[in-house]
């Protein structure tokens, strides 16, 4: 992780993400309890309300992800956000968003209540999308109680 920290630091201009750099320039290599969900939700609220460079989405995106592939519900639901609102410099996807929410409620729903606000922000998320960009077909295989 901090090989990759170092990479994004060597591409990035700190005078115009000052932010950004100094949280980045924060970590060093004895941080062994990085976790990537945290640097990713960081990261996103730095320097706005500038469009972040495509670098910095694509490591962001390889956060989200790294966490998703352990089932970090939060995770799935974020990076949906970000497709679906489509600012910062992320793609606008309906389609990206709508699999991630899929995923993400689908994943919470078997968890404890503690993970029952993510599942209806993301099912509620999911249904305006539904009714907005895709058939009812596709919303058949989500249950969520």
């Amino acid at each position: 992780m901090f090989d990759m920290i170092n990479d994004i630091l060597s591409m990035l201009d700190a005078g115009e993400y000052p932010e950004t750099f100094g949280y980045l320039s924060s970590f060093d290599e004895d941080d062994d309890d990085l976790s990537p969900y945290e640097i990713a939700s960081n990261l996103i609220h730095l320097d706005q309300p500038d469009d972040l460079p495509d670098f910095l989405i694509d490591f962001i995106t390889e956060l989200y992800e790294a966490e998703i592939a352990e089932g970090n519900a939060e995770a799935m639901n974020d990076l949906g956000a970000q497709y679906y609102d489509g600012h910062r410099g992320f793609e606008q996807s309906f389609e990206k968003a709508m699999h991630y929410y899929h995923l993400a409620a689908r994943t919470a729903a078997g968890r404890p209540r503690e993970t029952s606000a993510t599942v209806i922000i993301t099912v509620a998320t999911a249904k305006r999308i539904m009714r907005r960009r895709f058939t009812i077909s596709l919303w058949a295989p989500l249950t969520v109680t």
